[in-house]
């Protein structure tokens, strides 16, 4: 990321703090001696001042402390969705290129078919299975991260596949496979680390998706449930007030829309300093297949 770049320094700061919020979040509801869980109807829709920095919500509950609150929960949640689908795109994409011939033809054109699919009925319904019924939070969690990645992995998978191809094309791995290196290393030692950029980006760029998506379901409902506190379900908790206290449900709003939008200019930033295009069409950070080998993309050929 090039200092001449403001917008993603502005950006990264801005995804630290949120980050920083989110951990430190319990010591700032010692440090202020409120609470962000605990109702207390006497306080409710309490200004903002002393130490509810941002007043309280219809339950009297802080504003602020369940803002950080929401932040680890909605935070927390993309990021493990994204890192869950970056793994299994990663590993679909390798076993393609490397096999090749009919293991790569029937990952691809699975890959094709869950792209394919309409995202949202799909998202509606395996989050509304057993909805309100979930044994625990963590439960209710765990549920929510497994059906963002499974939904978000075939992206990764494609890219990993096509680059993955161009890499296994160069000469320093033709002569690392003449000197009798193992295909394991081969992978490890070659391969991946010339992957990582692309498979990076793309995971920022679908952690930002991811907290969208987690917004919208848990808006609806069907992602965290209360009283564990997330932007989308605060949105909710709102949605009868908003007319009588509008930062309940503007603040929660803004954190998300800002959050989503940092990350997708981090990803962005990231994207043209490692992955642009070089000459030829390869990523920047992979060299050019070796002359006579053939020109690989992400189609399944």
């Amino acid at each position: 990321m090039s200092r001449r770049d403001p917008v993603a320094v502005v950006a990264v700061a801005l995804l630290l703090l949120v980050v920083l919020g989110a951990l430190l979040a319990d010591v700032a509801a010692v440090v202020l001696g409120v609470s962000g869980d605990a109702v207390d109807p006497a306080r409710r829709f309490a200004d903002a001042g002393g130490a509810h920095l941002l007043g309280t919500d219809a339950l009297g509950r802080d504003l602020f402390v369940r803002l950080l609150l929401g932040a680890r929960t909605s935070v927390a949640v993309a990021v493990a969705a994204a890192a869950v689908a970056t793994v299994l795109g990663v590993v679909v994409g390798v076993v393609a290129a490397r096999a090749g011939g009919v293991v790569d033809a029937a990952l691809m054109r699975l890959v094709d078919a869950l792209v394919a699919l309409p995202a949202l009925p799909l998202v509606l319904l395996f989050a509304a299975v057993d909805v309100g019924q979930a044994p625990s939070a963590s439960w209710a969690l765990t549920r929510v991260v497994v059906l963002l990645s499974v939904l978000s992995w075939m992206t990764t998978a494609r890219l990993v596949r096509a680059q993955v191809r161009q890499v296994l094309a160069l000469d320093h791995v033709a002569a690392a496979r003449a000197l009798g290196a193992t295909e394991r290393r081969i992978v490890v030692v070659h391969v991946l680390p010339l992957c990582a950029p692309t498979v990076l980006v793309q995971a920022t760029l679908e952690a930002a998706e991811n907290l969208v998506a987690e917004g919208a379901l848990s808006f609806l409902g069907l992602g965290v449930p209360p009283p564990l506190a997330s932007w989308g379900n605060m949105l909710t908790g709102a949605l009868d007030v908003v007319a009588v206290d509008p930062p309940t449900a503007l603040a929660p709003a803004a954190l998300l829309f800002f959050t989503a939008a940092t990350l997708q200019l981090a990803g962005d930033a990231l994207r043209e300093r490692w992955v642009g295009t070089a000459v030829g069409g390869a990523p920047a950070g992979v060299a050019r297949p070796r002359r006579g080998s053939s020109e690989t993309s992400a189609e399944c050929p």
